[in-house]
């Protein structure tokens, strides 16, 4: 390729989350566009639950060509910074929202982590011997992953790393483990306890418990299960299905030509700058992206950016 990476001028706004997130903005910042983080208060950044945090989100949305949300339906909504309002400030910015349940089915407003969204989609219950226990991908156990087989011989996944999905799960499971999670020598035991806990419900009766809530705990499915049975048909099956590799997808309610992505990728070695934490860089991109000058335009408190009313949009 000659000339400038094709994404080169190309404002990108995106919302810190988990990696799917930062995922993307990296592989756009690849591409050569300026991608700017709304981090969490206790690092840089805007306090997202304060009037003058929002609005400085929204002033940063108007000049956005791509907004970037990882979380789930309605979060943003909540905050006043849904799609609706920010795309009606900037009518031709590209809102692209993460998913990891499908944002239509029965899973959309449950918290989850990848061994979730593997096992609902009919993927994990493909790996691993028949007859033999479930064999998750080496590549998520950075995600610490888990699980356990239940009553009838099926298998639950578990992902409830964060403490508030932990206190999910051992609500669900009938139990009071907070305060022993974290305590090393409690671990075989509470392996024990989990191992035995499942072991005493059905599959199914699991799913009753744990269906709707955040305890990132999720039913394994066979691939078949989501052809055969009614209530699971259109469910969590992607509507696009990758073919090939992941720059071709075919639309399965389409017909005609496939979708095809922008190509193999873009030449080169990406992004080539520093490593940056938190907050480095923002006061670069607010020059590019509106011209403002820290103490004229803006000010840190507090690790935040605070707005001079001043400031020209």
């Amino acid at each position: 390729m000659v000339g400038p990476p094709p994404l080169t001028g190309i404002k990108v706004l995106e919302f810190a989350g988990l990696a799917p997130g930062p995922f993307a903005g990296m592989l756009l910042a690849d591409a050569g566009a300026s991608v700017l983080r709304i981090d969490r208060t206790a690092s840089v950044a805007v306090d997202l639950k304060s009037k003058d945090g929002v609005d400085f989100v929204k002033s940063l949305a108007s000049k956005a060509d791509v907004i970037i949300d990882p979380f789930r339906p309605g979060v943003l909504e909540k905050l006043g910074l849904g799609p609706e309002v920010l795309c009606g400030l900037n009518g031709g910015v590209v809102y692209g929202r993460m998913t990891g349940f499908r944002r239509d089915g029965r899973y959309k407003d449950m918290a989850g982590h990848d061994i979730n969204y593997l096992a609902v989609s009919g993927l994990l219950g493909l790996l691993g011997r028949e007859g033999e226990k479930i064999q998750p991908p080496w590549n998520i156990l950075a995600d610490f992953a888990g699980g356990g087989a239940t009553k009838d011989g099926r298998y639950m996944a578990v992902g409830a790393l964060e403490s508030p999905f932990f206190r999910a799960l051992a609500q669900g499971l009938e139990r009071t483990w907070e305060e022993r999670r974290f305590d090393r020598d409690n671990w075989p035991e509470l392996r024990e306890l989990l191992t035995r806990t499942f072991k005493s419900r059905t599959r199914a009766e699991w799913e009753k418990v744990f269906d709707g809530t955040d305890a990132c705990t999720t039913p394994v499915l066979e691939y078949s299960e989501l052809e055969t049975e009614p209530e699971r048909e259109g469910d969590q099956r992607p509507v696009v299905t990758l073919v090939e590799t992941p720059c071709l997808a075919v639309d399965e309610a389409k017909t005609g030509d496939p979708r095809r992505g922008q190509g193999p990728g873009v030449p080169g070695r990406g992004y080539e700058g520093f490593t940056l934490a938190p907050g480095d860089g923002a006061e670069r991109v607010l020059s590019d992206w509106f011209g403002w000058k820290k103490g004229r335009d803006f000010d840190v408190q507090n690790g935040g950016l605070i707005l001079k009313a001043k400031s020209k949009l």
